[in-house]
């Protein structure tokens, strides 16, 4: 009886054995997520969007300052994509390129005047408007501060922005488009931390106000992200963000202004190797 009880206990306590190796083995196989070299994430950005414009006339007269979401009657909600692709060279320097998009439209009958470029559009006018939004970051950071489970870097990058306005009133025949693409430098910080080898999180500020040509910029792009990973390849997370873009263009054929707010959640996917 106490040779059964004592074979017992020994098979329990090698059970028990096998399963720490094995478990760890498994957080051996995760990794670290610094060690990453490549990852591929696809967001999807549930924003609350805040926009006001000006639309000026060739010959220089001011257009009227517009929210186009109260004025136009622009959705102040809506769902967007994010792509973003993240290289790690060597051990501290790594490049990451991010294309954003937002494309909005409405039809609204106006209650008060606007000049809208060249042409003035009137009360009762039932008016078209569609407002698209696309961004490319090209961006380089150097990891200044590396640890077993955290890190710190700082970066510089290019966004380029480009935002397209139309408006339309068909009955009158009156069509108003502006386009403006600027390139708007930023600087930037971040930090990831890793609370397990299957928790972590990220976040980063990118901020500059820069004057480029006939261009008056600032740009801010703030993001908070926390994330489980399943395997060592494949990760799902949440997050917060916060864009900024404003644009004051002085050319004189091709004047106005854009400030674009947008902030909310993101649920995204990650591949990384």
């Amino acid at each position: 009886m106490i040779r059964s009880r004592s074979t017992v206990i020994a098979g329990f306590c090698l059970l028990l054995l096998a399963r720490a190796g094995f478990a760890q083995d498994a957080q051996d196989a995760l990794g670290s997520p610094f060690d990453d070299h490549f990852r591929l994430t696809a967001a999807l950005l549930s924003a609350t969007a805040d926009t006001q414009l000006r639309l000026d006339a060739d010959d220089g007269t001011p257009g009227t300052p517009i929210s186009a979401e109260d004025d136009l009657g622009l959705s102040d909600h809506s769902e967007s994509g994010d792509i973003e692709a993240e290289v790690r060279i060597r051990e501290r320097h790594l490049v990451r390129f991010n294309y954003f998009r937002l494309d909005r439209s409405a039809t609204t009958v106006l209650t008060d005047e606007i000049q809208f470029g060249n042409d003035t559009f009137e009360p009762g006018d039932e008016v078209e408007t569609t407002l698209d939004l696309r961004e490319f970051v090209a961006t380089y950071a150097y990891r200044f501060l590396r640890k077993s489970r955290f890190e710190m870097y700082g970066s510089f990058g290019i966004h380029l922005t480009e935002l397209k306005a139309r408006g339309e009133v068909p009955v009158r025949d009156l069509r108003e488009e502006q386009n403006e693409v600027a390139p708007l430098p930023a600087l930037g910080i971040g930090a990831e931390v890793a609370f397990t080898q299957r928790i972590f999180a990220s976040v980063f500020v990118d901020y500059l106000q820069a004057s480029i040509r006939d261009f008056d910029g600032r740009v801010l792009d703030a993001r908070f992200t926390a994330l489980y990973r399943f395997t060592r390849n494949l990760s799902a997370g949440l997050g917060y963000f916060l864009l900024e873009r404003n644009v004051d263009s002085h050319d004189p054929d091709d004047s106005g202004r854009f400030d674009l707010r947008d902030s909310g959640a993101e649920l995204f996917f990650r591949m990384s190797f």
